[in-house]
């Protein structure tokens, strides 16, 4: 079996996914963006045994400092998104097995401690391959859009209300733009801005630099659509991501004197159709926070009846120090995180 990791810049990395499905998480482009905004070195596991490949893009992190770890020593994740491991369609539980195993040799040697991978919703999951290794994690359902089905049948599964709402703002006048880059600062500012009235997590505060790399890195790949009001003013945007036969709904932002409307349904509303027209097969619009049935999810849900399934897999490549570095973590805390579910426990 032939193993390595490759950086995107390698010719292995393209020419691995040209023969897999994969998705703009697993590009080389993207892989570099979110390693300047997550402060990690991009890069994917590679290997190849008898015809049939296996591919897992990871950003490869020092230990945090306060742990007084081994210089050496790091930890992996996956990027933002569903950057999942992906293999030959051929393979079959024990091929990917032995993938894993191989994963898991290459990364003792390289002193990585641990890895997180996010499952994809549309890519194989593996589940008996991966419960044999690691820990598989079930966190919930995501909703999206099938664009193979009619255009009948898509308007059909619509909730009534969201429907309602669409017409209303049309009748009122908001009006829709895609691409028109001039509204990518105010955008920008429009995505601070509503991450700081809901409060979000600081890992959804992404700076500008990280969006301009985006437009940069990803031209191709990324779509502003958003809605004026009747005034002119901004009224919702939101990126969206393409990537072979897949739309995935990236961020979003509203400006709250109009909220009350619900202007971002208009734009998801004219991606949906948009994107068929175009012939993508899936709209993907994600979950809820953490992938809870919660408002968001609710919302979401009104779009479309079809759902995948979120998953994590977590994976401990040397146990002895990941107990060492978990303990130092606990001392420096004083004592474990109540209900930290967390992965890597250290961090």
């Amino acid at each position: 079996m032939r193993t390595d990791f490759i950086s995107p810049d390698s010719p292995a990395w393209g020419e691995t996914l040209n023969c897999l499905p994969h998705d703009l998480y697993h590009t080389g482009e993207w892989m570099t963006v979110s390693a300047e905004y997550e402060s990690g070195r991009p890069l994917a596991f590679y290997a190849e045994d008898l015809g049939q490949r296996f591919f897992a893009p990871l950003l490869i992190r020092p230990i945090p400092v306060d742990l007084g770890a081994a210089d050496e020593l790091r930890d992996t994740t996956g990027p933002y998104g569903y950057a999942c491991p992906l293999a030959s369609a051929s393979c079959d539980m024990s091929q990917i097995g032995r993938f894993l195993d191989a994963f898991m040799d290459l990364g003792r040697q390289n002193h990585i401690v641990t890895a997180f991978f996010r499952m994809h919703p549309f890519f194989p999951v593996w589940e008996e391959a991966l419960r044999s290794k690691a820990e598989l994690v079930y966190h919930g359902e995501t909703v999206y859009v099938d664009l193979n089905l009619s255009r009948e049948r898509l308007w059909q599964q619509m909730r009534s209300g969201h429907k309602e709402d669409i017409r209303k703002l049309q009748k009122a006048g908001y009006r829709v733009f895609l691409d028109d880059w001039a509204w990518y600062d105010p955008f920008i500012a429009l995505y601070t801005n509503t991450m700081q009235r809901r409060q979000a997590h600081e890992y959804y505060f992404f700076p500008s630099e990280y969006f301009y790399r985006l437009k940069e890195l990803c031209a191709n790949a990324i779509h502003l659509c958003g809605v004026f009001a009747p005034s002119g003013e901004l009224a919702a945007a939101a990126l969206f991501l393409t990537c072979t036969d897949i739309v995935q709904y990236h961020l979003s932002a509203s400006a709250p004197e109009f909220s009350k409307g619900s202007p971002t349904k208009l734009i998801l509303d004219h991606i949906l159709w948009w994107a068929k027209d175009l012939g993508y097969k899936k709209f993907h619009l994600g979950g809820g926070l953490g992938a809870a049935h919660d408002s968001l999810f609710a919302y979401k849900a009104g779009f479309s009846r079809q759902r995948g399934r979120y998953w994590t897999y977590r994976v401990i490549l040397d146990s002895a120090r990941y107990c060492d570095l978990s303990e130092r973590r606990r001392a420096l805390d004083g004592g474990p995180r109540a209900g930290n579910e967390f992965f890597p426990e250290y961090r």
